[in-house]
């Protein structure tokens, strides 16, 4: 997505909201919650990656599933803040290896450092090469006693290239935090827009979405802190009502789809943290690609990824108000 637009819109929406109190143990939840982003230097986290691809075609069902651990740490520089990812440990793999489960483990095993300014938007990548070496070194590993397709050595020389990389971990930390930042929500409300999402499952191409964010609802920030409140933060992209025969004409070229039927893409994220910093504690991140065929069948492409953040030391912050 393009951060600055929908940024924009956020604060333009949410400056009319209602403000709410501050949340208190024995008093009423606030109706409207301000964001803000304010991660300290110094911060650390053990962050756990969950990846699911679902494959359903004429040809049968497919589920893949992978497990990697990494460690997020917050260092200071300039007037911003950098953000490092390392220690990645893989704890369990697909059992197929086709160019999307490839991906899948390449993108986790690919986290790259990054820079953000004061105001939580993405500047740019710092150590883009540490990520590449990352990901080649475990696919040299990987597949030292079997010879990979050349359409998964294709999608891992896609995965790797700086530009794919940069534009991969601008979209990540927009979903995390960088949408949200700036101006006040109120809980329930939908605030809706239209933005450029690339398709994954349409082989990334770029789609113009009306895209629906809610602050849904107070919730505990998570098992180690629940005397804690986070918000729980949604954002629902779909195709935009021009965009849907072009992408049935694209479907009709790639997968002789029946254009009377409907093609379903669904873009969502789930992001569950701090209101005071924005210090995410859970993050889910779905795409769903429904194509149905001629002959009454239909092809699915799902992927899912969940994140989860153990954050060490600090509690978090009470929700701000001024």
């Amino acid at each position: 997505m393009k951060l600055r637009r929908l940024l924009l819109f956020l604060l333009l929406s949410a400056a009319c909201a209602t403000r709410g109190p501050s949340p208190r143990a024995s008093g009423p939840e606030p109706e409207a919650v301000r964001l803000v982003f304010d991660w300290s230097p110094g911060g650390e986290a053990v962050v756990e990656a969950f990846r699911t691809a679902t494959d359903v075609s004429p040809r049968g069902r497919y589920v893949d599933e992978a497990k990697i651990t990494y460690r997020l740490k917050v260092e200071e520089e300039g007037d911003g803040l950098r953000l490092i990812w390392d220690r990645a440990a893989i704890e369990t793999l697909p059992q197929r290896w086709i160019p999307r489960t490839v991906e899948m483990v390449a993108v986790e095993l690919g986290q790259a450092d990054f820079r953000v300014n004061s105001r939580g938007n993405f500047v740019e990548l710092t150590e883009p090469l540490a990520a590449q070496a990352r990901v080649a070194s475990w696919a040299t590993r990987t597949f030292a006693e079997r010879s990979p397709s050349p359409a998964v050595h294709g999608r891992l020389a896609d995965v790797l290239s700086e530009e794919a990389i940069a534009r991969r971990m601008a979209s990540f930390w927009g979903g995390l935090v960088g949408y949200w930042t700036g101006g006040w929500l109120e809980l329930g409300r939908t605030y809706t827009a239209w933005d450029e999402i690339r398709v994954a499952g349409l082989g990334g191409i770029p789609v113009n979405m009306e895209v629906r964010v809610t602050a849904r609802k107070w919730v505990p920030c998570g098992e180690e802190y629940q005397d804690a409140i986070c918000i729980e933060l949604h954002l629902q992209a779909r195709p935009a009502e021009d965009q849907v025969p072009l992408l049935h004409e694209f479907a009709t070229a790639f997968f002789a789809s029946d254009p009377a039927r409907e093609l379903r893409i669904e873009h969502d994220v789930v992001v569950i943290t701090e209101p005071r910093g924005l210090r995410p504690h859970s993050m889910l991140e779905r795409e769903v690609v429904e194509i149905p065929l001629a002959g009454g069948e239909s092809i699915l492409i799902a992927d899912e990824r969940v994140l989860d953040f153990r954050w060490s030391a600090s509690q978090p912050r009470e929700p701000r108000v001024d």
